[in-house]
């Protein structure tokens, strides 16, 4: 148990840094400027009237772990009955957060978790803080960039978080007049996936025939499209994953896409057109880095082939991107085909 000692005056433990930063360690007593000490032991205690103060702006929230409660009084968060807190920052979508300045006397427990627009850390605290976050200005995303799970971007790869994609093209293309229901500003680029929608069925059908409509499809190559066609495929009677596999897996791929993006989306020939042109100069590299990373080129079988949302003229079956570097294509369109029956599914979103 922790052993709550009033303290008359203020005392500094001294092993503690300049910075405020310390762990005196089970069995040592703690005492910090603020009125109240303990012997820090391992057992998780009744923390009882002990009270912290944690300054920090409105972006940062603040919840216990353990035992104690947390509560904001006068702009600022007051913990009660024990001493250790979740904080969590929300970024600005103009920035990038990179890291929290504290001041005080804590501990920090293990890494930043990053989930969408969201970076959440725990804390043991020894005394009031002022927790500060500190941020990047983000830089407009170039092809190859990183793409990760919260929804931030780097042209080097940051391995405390998650990558889910790279960027193959930035901006808006001018062939693209798609409206996105869950963006609120501008298009920034387009992000195709690291890995294959689906690692139980990594190779399967498009969908079933007469079943799945693809009579609004077309043999266009330039026009970005696929965002529209998958969200109207959803909308199709009896969308599931065993009529329609390759919009149904891509929309509910492996990894969750930020919330601050499109979602994922099977390409069209547009698309795929503009990621042929970059992928073995730029994306692949940048792929085969990912230890998790699926290289669209090379899957050691020779079956890199992966389903489009368009068709060809005077045909009405499925289309298949084929990515081999091994065939003589002179043109984008030579690499689309019509069979064989099960390709792979590559989603991509718009961020």
């Amino acid at each position: 148990m922790k052993k709550l000692i009033i303290l008359l005056a203020t005392v500094l433990f001294a092993a503690c840094d300049s910075d405020s930063k310390c762990d005196p360690g089970p069995g040592n007593e703690v005492s910090f400027d603020g009125n109240v000490s303990w012997t820090d032991e391992k057992e998780q205690g009744d923390g009882g009237d002990v009270l912290f103060r944690i300054f920090s702006p409105d972006e940062v929230s603040v919840a216990v772990c353990g035992e104690g409660r947390v509560v904001k009084e006068n702009q600022n968060w007051v913990l009660r009955g024990g001493n250790e807190i979740e904080v969590c920052v929300t970024c600005p979508v103009d920035k990038n957060f990179i890291g929290m300045e504290v001041g005080g006397v804590y501990e920090f427990l293990g890494e930043w978790n990053y989930e969408s627009n969201l970076a959440k850390g725990r804390f043991r605290l020894r005394g009031d803080v002022t927790l500060t976050p500190e941020y990047a200005e983000i830089e407009a995303p170039q092809p190859g960039d990183y793409y990760y799970a919260d929804g931030t971007w780097s042209s080097e790869l940051n391995s405390s978080k998650v990558c889910i994609g790279i960027v193959f093209a930035a901006g808006r293309s001018e062939h693209d007049t798609q409206e996105y229901a869950e963006l609120a500003g501008e298009v920034r680029g387009y992000i195709v996936a690291v890995r294959n929608a689906d690692p139980a069925k990594q190779r399967y059908s498009f969908g079933r025939y007469g079943v799945v409509d693809i009579s609004g499809f077309d043999d266009d190559i330039e026009t970005f499209c696929g965002y529209t066609r998958t969200r109207a495929m959803e909308r199709q009677p009896g969308f599931s994953e065993a009529d329609y596999w390759a919009c149904w897996s891509a929309v509910h791929h492996i990894q969750a896409a930020p919330g601050t993006s499109s979602g994922w989306y099977v390409p069209a020939f547009g698309e795929m057109n503009v990621l042929c042109g970059v992928y073995h100069e730029t994306v692949r590299e940048r792929i085969t880095r990912i230890e998790y990373g699926e290289d669209m080129a090379d899957d050691g079988k020779g079956l890199e082939q992966y389903w489009a949302m368009g068709k060809l003229a005077d045909s009405n079956s499925f289309v298949h991107v084929d990515f081999r570097d091994s065939q003589p294509f002179e043109t984008f369109a030579d690499r689309l085909k019509t069979s064989p029956m099960f390709a792979y599914c590559r989603p991509i979103l718009t961020f």
